[in-house]
This record gives C-alpha cells, sequence and structure tokens, in this order.
C-alpha cells in the first residue's frame, strides 16, 4: 500500500497552523490581561482624582447658578461637593467611589511602624530557630564525620535538613512581604549553575507551592537571559532588580520572561542575588518575591531580601562543600 503523502503534508500544515492560531490566541490574551492589570493599578487612582477635584468645579460651572460661590470661595471644596451631589446625584456616586478608591490606595501602599515592627519580629523568629537547626541538623553532623566517615545515609540526612531550613526561610520570607505589600506573595530560592548559565527552583513557600509547582516541573531550568530580573543581575551587575509594573514594562518589550502564563502569577517582583565570597566571589543563586498587587518599597524590600540572604547563604556554601568533598572521595 502506497502512503498518502499529499495528505500527511495537508494534516501537518494543518496541525501547524492551528498551534500558530492557539499561540496567537494565548498572547492576544496575556497582552488583554496585562493592560487590565496596569488600568487596574494606575488609571483607576488618576479617575478618581479628576472625578474628585474637577468635576465638582464643571458641575458648578456649568449650572451657571452657583459660580458667584465657587469664585468668592474656592477653597471651599466640601461645600462643592455636597452641593454638586444635589445637582448631580450620578457624580455623588461617582466621587463617593473615586474617594474609596483613593482611600484604598493610599491605605495599601502606607508602612506603618506596627508593619516594621512584625516583619522584624519574623526575622528575629526565624533566626532563633535557624541558628538552632543549623548547629544540630547540619554542623554537628558534619563535625562528628571529620572523625568518622560521612555515609550516604547521614548525607542524605543532612540534605533534608537543609531543604527544610530553605523552605522554612521561602515561608518567613513570604510573611514578611505580605504583611509590606498586603497581598499574597510567593518566594523562591533559585539556583545560578555558573558552567550551564541556567537557572532552577531550589526551594518555595509552602503557601504558593501549589500553584507554581506544574510550572518546575514543565521548566526544571532555563537560560538566565530569558528573564529580565536575572539577566540585569548576571550581565548588569546590579545589586537587587525591583519592579512593581511587570505587564507595563512587558507591553513596552522592557520585560521579557520565558515561562508561559507568568502574568497570570505575578505582576511585580523583587529579586535578589546571593553571592558565596569562599576563595573568590561566585553568583550562586538568587531570593526572589513576586505577587499580583506590587507595592514593593525599594529600600524596605532590599534590607528585608538582605536580612535572609545570610542564612540561605550559609546553607548553600556548606551544601556545595559537602557536595565538593564528596565528588572527591569518589
Amino acid at each position: 500500500m502506497v502512503p498518502n503523502y499529499s495528505s500527511q503534508r495537508t494534516a501537518a500544515a494543518r496541525s501547524l497552523r492551528n498551534e500558530n492560531l492557539r499561540r496567537a490566541m494565548r498572547s492576544c490574551r496575556d497582552w488583554l490581561f496585562a493592560c487590565f492589570l496596569v488600568a487596574k493599578r494606575l488609571f483607576l487612582p488618576i479617575l478618581g482624582l479628576i472625578v474628585v477635584l474637577v468635576l465638582p468645579i464643571h458641575a458648578f460651572l456649568s449650572e451657571g447658578q452657583h459660580m458667584d460661590e465657587v469664585w468668592a470661595d474656592a477653597n471651599a471644596l466640601f461645600f462643592a461637593l455636597v452641593e454638586s451631589a444635589k445637582v448631580r446625584p450620578v457624580l455623588a456616586a461617582g466621587v463617593a467611589i473615586a474617594m474609596f478608591l483613593g482611600w484604598r490606595q493610599f491605605h495599601r501602599r502606607r508602612i506603618s511602624r506596627r508593619t516594621v515592627r512584625e516583619v522584624i519580629d519574623l526575622h528575629t523568629e526565624y533566626m532563633t530557630d535557624f541558628s538552632f537547626d543549623f548547629e544540630e541538623g547540619i554542623l554537628r553532623p558534619l563535625h562528628d564525620s571529620s572523625r568518622s566517615p560521612l555515609t550516604q545515609e547521614k548525607y542524605l540526612l543532612i540534605v533534608e535538613r537543609a531543604d527544610e531550613l530553605l523552605a522554612k526561610l521561602c515561608n518567613r520570607l513570604s510573611a514578611a512581604f505580605a504583611l509590606v505589600t498586603r497581598g499574597d506573595c510567593c518566594a523562591t530560592l533559585k539556583i545560578f549553575d555558573p558552567n550551564l548559565k541556567q537557572i532552577s527552583t531550589k526551594s518555595r513557600d509552602l503557601h504558593q507551592f501549589d500553584k507554581r509547582k506544574r510550572a518546575d516541573q514543565l521548566l526544571p531550568a532555563f537560560s538566565y537571559d530569558r528573564n529580565t530580573a536575572f539577566m540585569r543581575i548576571v550581565d548588569g551587575g546590579e545589586e537587587i532588580y525591583i519592579s512593581n509594573w511587570l505587564p507595563l514594562l512587558w507591553i513596552f518589550r522592557k520585560y521579557k520572561n520565558f515561562h508561559f502564563g507568568w502574568i497570570r502569577l505575578y505582576s511585580a517582583t523583587a529579586v535578589l542575588p546571593i553571592v558565596i565570597n569562599d576563595g573568590s566571589p561566585s553568583l550562586v543563586g538568587f531570593l526572589c518575591v513576586d505577587n499580583l498587587v506590587g507595592g514593593f518599597p525599594h529600600g524596605l524590600s532590599k534590607a528585608i531580601l538582605e536580612s535572609y540572604r545570610g542564612a540561605a547563604r550559609d546553607v548553600l556554601m556548606i551544601m556545595g562543600r559537602i557536595r565538593k568533598r564528596e565528588e572527591n572521595n569518589v
């Protein structure tokens, strides 16, 4: 039986056309969603400001009968709002909504002293637990192994305890930034391979683990230059990368992310490199935090990430030395 190559080529062309159509539809959907996120966080507060300040005065001037009062007492904004509400009931509802949006936006961005104290308490509590767990779970078994060989069972136990320490670190980091940004955050520790120039996920916080584990399975490792945040740090030498407007940057091609569907998971991020100076400085990983609401203040975000970076660096440095020792023994 002679195979029908013409029908096979037609089917292949149809499949390719359908795949290109699906990709175009996904790109269009992501672009519309990015525009929505930008409008939600940027244009609504501006619209609220226009409604509160401009429309009441316009209502008075257009009515004419209150023009003398407006020019005589231009600073009586509250009186203008009350009178405009009588003349334009719809405007009153708009003003109320705009004032609520403005108050909500201000309240979300306000970082109180109480919030800072709670963040410090979280860090203090974590460091107390970390010091004990690091000593008992990692340093003590390694000290004992100096007198007797480190068995495979002990090595796996140390690795398991190190993973637990890093998972706790991500949990506390996520909780700290949830207090600061007033939104659900995802904290991740990424590993950087300087030889392959690739990045992989080492640990995540448990709160967002179920939502993100599929991404780790589909993309276990990727080149650093496929993400603007990592590329700016590795190639640009930046100390930290923080952006609260990733969808806007993506629309104007100032931000790229190879992971498909990232825009539905987060719209703002803060990334801090982890450098180990073990003989010579070397970049070994990143502490990453992201969310959908933004609100990462540059100074405070950097301080929080740096306060946890030391713990992550100690664990990664010890585990790197253990792996080198095991490789040399083999």
